[in-house]
């Protein structure tokens, strides 16, 4: 329970701590337990503060919970594994949603490190 004190403390201390933290949630929901990036930058203004959700930070569709199937859908990925529009939708067989999201996100925070290296500033950078 991170809105427990003692549970506080220590993520005050790995704030402080910390090059990146890193959340999945849906947004608004770090803000909810108290970790916005405002705080978290206040804490370690060095911090680089990574946020990654199915539908983007605002928006009608935002506060949606996504998955790899979703994600497949909503990006053609069903239709074109599928063999075009006039077939059936066919999912790929892997996450491959999950992972290309992953990287994407992966190297959005291996980005906003070597910009931090040059100019010694945190950054929230957000990725859906």
């Amino acid at each position: 329970d991170l809105k427990n004190p003692e549970a506080k403390d220590i993520m005050i201390k790995l704030l402080k701590w910390a090059d990146v933290i890193c959340n999945n949630f849906r947004p608004g929901i770090m803000d909810k337990l108290g970790y916005s990036y405002e705080f978290c930058s206040s804490i370690n203004p060095k911090i680089i503060y990574a946020s990654n959700s199915g539908f983007g930070e605002d928006g009608e569709w935002s506060g949606k919970p996504a998955f790899d199937g979703v994600a497949q859908a909503f990006t053609g990925v069903l239709t074109q594994a599928g063999y075009g529009p006039s077939s059936r939708p066919q999912p790929v067989d892997f996450a491959f949603s999950d992972e290309i999201g992953a990287s994407n996100f992966a190297f959005s925070i291996v980005n906003a490190l070597y910009a931090r290296e040059k100019n010694g500033k945190g950054q929230k950078i957000l990725t859906s």
